[in-house]
């Protein structure tokens, strides 16, 4: 994260690099978006929520 923060600290952002990182990565950061959209990561997480959804179905 230090690499990428020193490479887009001044490239002329509206706003503060570190507003991008919390919310925004992806908009400023490509390598956020790819990570992000990685069939792999979204099965990953479509796993979690489905797992989530079902534990908390059954404790009703």
């Amino acid at each position: 994260m230090e690499t990428i923060k020193g490479d887009w600290l001044d490239i002329g952002l509206p706003r503060a690099l570190n507003v991008y990182k919390r919310v925004n990565a992806h908009v400023v950061m490509p390598l956020a978006y790819e990570i992000a959209a990685h069939s792999a990561i979204l099965d990953v997480v479509r796993v979690f929520w489905g797992l989530m959804y079902y534990c908390i179905r059954q404790s009703f």
